[in-house]
């Protein structure tokens, strides 16, 4: 099997996605799935999308019994050439007028017309939506009247939350390019910084690393001060960094598509107060961290995290942490609910959290799991006053 020759994986990789996606369908009896999120589409076929924004026309059709096929527009051959293992046999290319009619003749081709689809439509673990619009969505789905489209997202997660050895390849390389750009952002603050020019540092340090992708999908929030660090996500701006002001990046670098995902805080001349509390989210960080193991019950392992930040006074956030991968979150989700248990080859980021009126306090480490046990991927010290 010919190998592309900028291909992120070997072709027997994607092939043997395939394959299992393939045996997952006929134990849930689906006969075809079409698929249509980049993530998802890139997951099977090697092909990815670089333009900013939504467009029409990237699905994957792939039979429970047979070869799948990548529909791309016509414009976008050459790239599926240099990258899809599918090339050129199972790619179809098409203009975007006639894109759904594409994809009926193709689920008719492989006489599912009748039978059981799946499309990714919300997913058990962690959210998976369809990237196509609701009228392209009407049309497929009023000319496959007898069609029944089923969502199969706890299928696509089962499969993507366990990595592969590339695939933990490249997301050791994104944890170590965030760790140590992190560090040298850590080690610039002082008094008077802003947080934009922390996020300048850092960006540039993970750019000089190769921590890119086209688009470029790295991030970096940054926060400061307790006006603010009941923010989610939040944008940097041009505040600056004051005495006794929490501050926290919570970034990660990308590597051929893949994510990761650490917190960090520290402080200018922390309070005694603070400084207690920062010793509490780290002492609970340091209990997940001890079980995480092959065959740990998810809830057992979150109730135990929270429990260190119950007996210490503060009110701890329920969730705990989530997988990473070609999604900064991913299944598995670390909540009192889950059930499922810790499996080797999962690429986890653990991040105990609480908040108080004197601010919030987190620390988050991305995580791969062995046989042996954890295995850190961002061993960057943990101290609050750099």
């Amino acid at each position: 099997m010919k190998m592309p020759k900028y291909a992120e994986f070997p072709s027997d990789e994607y092939k043997k996605r395939c394959e299992n996606a393939q045996f997952l369908m006929k134990e849930r009896n689906i006969d075809a799935l079409f698929l249509s999120s980049k993530e998802n589409v890139f997951y099977f076929t090697g092909y990815r999308k670089t333009q900013i924004g939504k467009s029409r026309g990237r699905y994957l059709i792939l039979p429970n019994v047979g070869s799948p096929t990548l529909i791309i527009p016509q414009t976008e051959s050459s790239k599926a050439e240099e990258t899809s293992w599918l090339y050129p046999n199972g790619v179809t290319t098409c203009d975007s007028k006639n894109v759904n009619k594409c994809v009926v003749e193709i689920i008719k081709k492989h006489r599912a017309q009748e039978k059981s689809v799946g499309i990714e439509w919300n997913g058990l673990w962690a959210p998976m939506r369809t990237e196509m619009s609701i009228s392209d969505y009407e049309e497929i789905k009023n000319k496959l009247p007898k069609a029944k489209l089923v969502d199969v997202g706890e299928l696509l997660w089962k499969m993507r939350m366990i990595k592969s050895t590339r695939e933990i390849e490249y997301l050791k390389k994104a944890c170590q390019i965030t760790f140590e750009s992190l560090k040298v952002a850590l080690e610039s603050i002082h008094e008077g910084v802003t947080e934009q020019q922390l996020l300048k540092i850092f960006c540039l340090e993970m750019i000089k690393r190769g921590g890119f992708d086209d688009p470029l999908n790295a991030f970096c929030h940054i926060k400061s001060g307790l006006e603010r660090s009941r923010i989610y996500d939040p944008r940097p701006m041009d505040k600056k960094v004051q005495r006794g002001d929490i501050v926290q990046f919570d970034c990660g670098a990308i590597i051929k598509g893949y994510f990761a995902d650490m917190i960090r805080q520290c402080c200018v001349r922390p309070s005694k107060k603070q400084q207690e509390m920062f010793n509490v989210i780290n002492k609970a960080f340091e209990k997940a961290y001890e079980m995480l193991e092959p065959g740990t019950q998810i809830k057992e392992m979150v109730s135990t995290t929270v429990n260190v930040i119950k007996k210490a006074g503060y009110e701890p956030r329920l969730g705990i942490g989530h997988g990473i991968g070609l999604d900064i979150h991913e299944p598995p989700i670390f909540r009192l609910t889950n059930e499922s248990f810790i499996q080797e080859g999962m690429v986890i980021a653990i991040e105990p959290a609480f908040y108080t009126n004197e601010g919030g306090f987190t620390q988050e480490d991305n995580i791969l799991i062995t046989k042996k046990g954890p295995l850190n991927l961002t061993p960057i010290e943990k101290k609050l006053q750099w």
